[in-house]
């Protein structure tokens, strides 16, 4: 377990959602449907202790990108550790993530935001950005502690998988997410 994301968890939970980190089992989950080949472009919504991050940097070619995006000031300054040339490191708020990637860019969305933890407003502000740079037909991956926001993600998506994983504190839902209703006119 690390430490520093426990700290973090206690002190402000609601940002940080939690106050264990993912469980390679879960982490393993979300990446499963991705398709990693050729030069892609992935986007990682709260980056965190990194875990999901240095898994996507693994698994990903050498002329990729990753937009990592953590606002914690604790976790900014462990992934600044990170050399690897393909992440972008950014600190500021997802609901700004068409400020950074170009409109339909990537080619993946990945998040470990706590959506429980926001407003519906900001829920609504985060997915319609979503819809803005994921390519047509592209996935957008999200896991929870619980099925509120399937409605939410229904509203926005056409198409949504679900999956389930006992073995992480707490067990979690996988939301695997393609057809965005975003159009761009």
């Amino acid at each position: 377990m690390s430490f520093y994301f426990f700290k973090e968890g206690i002190k402000n939970i609601s940002e940080v959602g939690a106050i264990f980190i993912s469980s390679k089992f879960l982490l393993k989950k979300m990446l499963k449907p991705i398709d990693f080949s050729g030069k892609k472009v992935i986007v990682e919504f709260g980056a965190g202790s990194g875990n999901m991050t240095r898994m996507l940097l693994d698994k990903m070619d050498d002329d990729s990108i990753l937009y990592s995006f953590e606002i914690n000031p604790v976790f900014i300054s462990k992934l600044e550790k990170n050399d690897d040339p393909r992440l972008i490191l950014i600190n500021d708020s997802v609901e700004q993530v068409s400020n950074y990637v170009k409109m339909q860019e990537a080619d993946c969305v990945i998040s470990g935001l706590p959506l429980a933890n926001f407003s519906k407003e900001s829920k609504k502000n985060i997915l319609k950005e979503v819809g803005k740079i994921l390519k047509p037909g592209q996935l957008f991956v999200q896991f929870q502690y619980s099925l509120t926001d399937k409605k939410l993600l229904e509203q926005f998506f056409k198409t949504i998988g679900l999956q389930f994983t006992l073995i992480n504190i707490p067990p979690a839902f996988v939301y695997f997410c393609r057809d965005h209703f975003y159009s761009v006119d």
